[in-house]
């Protein structure tokens, strides 16, 4: 799918992208110097396509490896829609996508009941290192919100569990944004519903 300045690649099992590619402007001072030349190439910024991961009973299902399932596209005017249907180890379900003119796009991921217990499930999203040496998270505590760069090491190097809030309940952030100071990806939710199953236990 094409947009203002990006590119979006779907992946035809899942509905999530294989790769998304932002078009960097041409600033005044190059359109001044050189009007004859071209629009730099896109940039890639994920290093391998988004996935779901499942884990039920103790096997973990990739959706990049064993996913399966079927992706329609419809362009109408300025708007385009994907549906999708997959399935992934024991689970299955649909993701439904309405997509803006400029990229901006609206992911509604259903799952179906199951008859297996499932342990957890992520939705991973591998950036190039790259493109993606800064982050920023808000949640509803003013000036407490997260701006810098990505700390380093290797695992789980930042999480949002412990950060400062008022009354957002953790771990649910609306927004974060990982990327650079030109380009990169922001990820934003009206609320927190439907993110726990369960009341976590204390």
């Amino acid at each position: 799918l094409g947009f203002l300045g990006r590119e979006v690649v779907l992946d035809n099992a899942s509905g999530l992208w294989s790769q998304v590619a932002v078009t960097p402007p041409m600033t005044p001072r190059v359109q001044r110097s050189c009007p004859q030349c071209e629009t730099p190439p896109p940039r890639p910024l994920l290093a391998g396509p988004m996935e779901l991961v499942v884990s039920s009973g103790g096997v973990v299902h990739r959706s990049a490896a064993s996913g399966s399932g079927r992706l329609d596209v419809k362009v109408e005017g300025h708007r385009a829609q994907t549906r999708s249907t997959w399935s992934l180890g024991p689970l299955s379900g649909s993701t439904s996508t309405q997509y803006d003119y400029d990229g901006c796009g609206r992911f509604l991921l259903t799952l179906h009941p199951t008859a297996q217990p499932v342990d957890w499930l992520q939705l991973v999203v591998p950036l190039r290192l790259s493109e993606a040496r800064l982050l920023h998270t808000v949640t509803d505590y003013i000036r407490e919100n997260f701006a810098g760069s990505i700390p380093p090491g290797e695992g789980d190097v930042y999480n949002t569990t412990d950060i400062t809030r008022y009354q957002l309940p953790g771990p649910f952030v609306p927004y974060i944004f990982v990327g650079g100071a030109e380009r990169g990806m922001a990820f934003f939710a009206n609320n927190d519903k439907d993110w726990l199953a369960a009341e976590p236990a204390f």
